[in-house]
């Protein structure tokens, strides 16, 4: 094998293993796009991410259009890539023990591997799913149509997975498709409103505040209690000088008004 073709080799490894990352970016930005309202997901009027929207109704022959990108990528690789590493390798162990054992063969395998499980595999993961809005505007096209032009092949694969799934008793029944109606827990409730926070864009602090609120029912109220002798008070007795100090000098968000005393109670302000 000449310099050339083990050049050629590696740079179309590369470019497989970019495929197979696209193939399972895409795969998982579709699967997360029905976690988002349709109004929520289409608010920049991108035209990939209305083809992705379309795309989840039929989100079973899309997952395997990026299975077959994924498994011919992933094959692909160890045959065009493999060799020409090898290759590379040899010259290293020649004259040596480790030549007669194939170590450049092995060494070459275990690199692309670790290669494709990185690069190819966890890395488009995280992406998918941290960024599913973003992988989905610039992914949903292109898969839209590879699907097209693979489509005898994708409709067949398709029908064999359900019908595989068939025999065990298992129906396709869109369930990606499904909203959410009801919050069966306070784990459920606290989850959907920290989600809705962090797409409002609040800040940490301020969205911790908010969440600590379906806590107060399991807080004993003595918790929050103070003695009345510490109540920083304001009182329609005085005038408004000495409250205003008294704001001054004990600075809260709320203060109770009274009237002469604390039972005299008027108020928040």
């Amino acid at each position: 094998m000449d310099d050339f073709e083990i050049a050629l080799r590696i740079v179309a490894g590369i470019a497989l293993i970019l495929a197979n990352g696209f193939f399972v970016a895409i795969e998982f930005a579709l699967t997360r796009a029905r976690q988002y309202s349709k109004g929520q997901f289409l608010t920049e009027g991108s035209r990939g991410l209305e083809r992705a929207w379309e795309m989840t109704q039929d989100l079973e022959l899309y997952l395997t259009t990026c299975q077959v990108g994924i498994t011919a990528s992933s094959i692909a690789v160890g045959i065009v890539a493999e060799p020409a590493l090898a290759a590379l390798f040899e010259p290293f162990f020649r004259n040596t023990l480790l030549a007669s054992i194939g170590s450049g063969g092995i060494l070459a395998f275990l690199i692309i591997n670790l290669v494709h499980l990185t690069h190819g595999e966890q890395t488009p993961t995280y992406l998918g799913v941290e960024r599913s809005r973003f992988v989905a505007r610039y992914g949903a096209i292109p898969l839209y149509w590879f699907h097209y032009l693979l489509s005898p092949v994708i409709a067949l694969g398709d029908g064999i997975a359900k019908l595989t799934l068939e025999l065990f008793g298992i129906e396709m029944t869109g369930a990606w498709l499904e909203e959410r109606e009801e919050i069966e827990s306070r784990a459920d409730l606290r989850a959907e409103l920290n989600s809705i926070l962090v797409r409002g864009g609040l800040t940490d602090e301020r969205r911790e505040e908010v969440l600590n609120a379906l806590d107060v029912g399991e807080q004993p109220v003595r918790e929050v209690m103070v003695p009345r002798e510490t109540i920083n008070a304001l009182r329609t007795t005085d005038s408004s000088e000495v409250n205003l100090d008294r704001i001054a000098a004990h600075p809260h968000t709320r203060y109770p008004l009274v009237g002469e005393t604390l039972i005299h109670f008027r108020g928040i302000v």
